[in-house]
């Protein structure tokens, strides 16, 4: 839990001390294309609802979906801090080891 808000800590901060550059990704999302950003919306989630079934396709526990859908959106996070996918592959990892699937 302190790690959890000693990370929205830091965003906030972060946040704060780049306050231009927040707002002026706010004002070019505000004149975006509506329909171009549900698409990509829709497409994201797409996205993630992919990663949950083909994560299900691969294991031989059936664990809730709601639950495999949420590690892929946190996975999908953990790609912003990791280069090239290797945030995904530990969050991924990490989960089928608690689901009681060894690395092998």
């Amino acid at each position: 839990m302190l790690l959890g808000a000693g990370a929205a800590l830091a965003v906030v901060v972060l946040g704060v001390a780049h306050r231009t550059a927040v707002d002026a990704g706010g004002d070019s999302l505000a004149g975006a294309d509506g329909e171009w950003l549900v698409l990509a919306a829709l497409a994201t989630v797409a996205m993630w609802l992919a990663g949950a079934v083909s994560l299900l396709g691969t294991i031989p526990v059936r664990p809730p979906f709601g639950r495999v859908l949420a590690v892929q959106f946190a996975a999908s996070f953990a790609n912003h801090l990791l280069p090239a996918g290797a945030g995904a592959m530990a969050v991924n990892v990490r989960f089928l080891q608690r689901q009681g699937i060894s690395r092998g």
